[in-house]
C-alpha cells in the first residue's frame, strides 16, 4: 500500500530546523518492497538495534536470538504486514532503512485501526534526514494521526523521546499477541 510521498519542500518547511537544513544532504530516495537479498540487513540491524532495549538487554543470547527471530517472523506474517525498504534512488540494493507496518485500516465491524509499526529502521549516518518520515508517509500516515508501534529500541532514551511525542507515538507490545487489542481503541 502506497502511501503520499513527502516532497523536499514540505521537509524544509518542517519545524525542525536539523531536519529542514539537511534535506540536501539526504541521497533521493526509493521505496520498494522487500526482496530476499534484504533479510540479511533487516534480521541484523532489527535484532542488534533491539538487543540492548529495556526488553532484550537481560535475556540470555541463547535465548534471545533464536526467539526473537520467531518473533520477527511471526510479525511479519500477519495478514496485513507490510514491509518495505528505503534505499537510494541511484542504487537499489543501497537500503538506508526499512519499515515493518500494518498500515491504517478498517475491520469488518467498520472499527479504525491505526498504523502500527512493529520496527522502523534508518542507518546511523542517514537519520534525521527524513527518511523515517517518508517511510512513515509511504505506509499510509499522515500528520497528526496516531502511529502504534510495538517494539521501540535503544534509539528511544533521547532523541526517540522527541519524535514518540511529534509523531503521537503509543507503545502497544501487546497488537502481536491479542488479535482483537484495539477494540474500544479511541485516537
Amino acid at each position: 500500500m502506497k502511501g503520499e510521498r513527502v516532497t523536499d519542500t514540505e521537509l524544509r518547511a518542517d519545524p525542525n530546523p536539523l531536519i529542514a537544513s539537511l534535506v540536501d544532504a539526504r541521497p533521493p530516495l526509493n521505496m520498494r518492497s522487500v526482496v530476499p537479498s534484504d533479510l540479511n540487513f533487516i534480521l541484523n540491524a532489527w535484532m542488534e538495534s533491539y538487543r540492548d532495549s529495556p526488553f532484550g538487554a537481560e535475556v540470555y543470547n541463547n535465548i534471545y536470538y533464536p526467539n526473537h527471530q520467531k518473533l520477527i517472523a511471526k510479525i511479519a506474517g500477519r495478514p496485513k504486514c507490510v514491509s518495505v525498504v528505503a534505499t537510494s534512488e541511484d542504487d537499489p540494493n543501497h537500503i538506508l532503512g526499512f519499515i515493518i507496518a500494518e498500515p491504517q485500516h478498517e475491520t469488518m465491524d467498520g472499527e479504525r485501526v491505526p498504523l502500527i509499526v512493529h520496527y522502523a529502521y534508518v542507518k546511523n549516518a542517514m537519520r534525521r534526514l527524513g527518511i523515517a518520515r517518508e517511510m512513515l508517509l509511504y505506509m499510509g500516515w499522515g500528520p497528526g494521526h496516531p502511529i502504534v508501534a510495538t517494539q521501540l529500541s535503544t534509539y528511544l532514551r533521547g532523541h526517540g523521546r522527541y519524535l514518540m511525542k511529534k509523531f503521537k507515538v503509543i507503545h502497544n507490545p501487546y497488537v502481536v499477541m491479542i488479535d482483537d487489542w484495539f477494540r474500544g481503541w479511541k485516537d
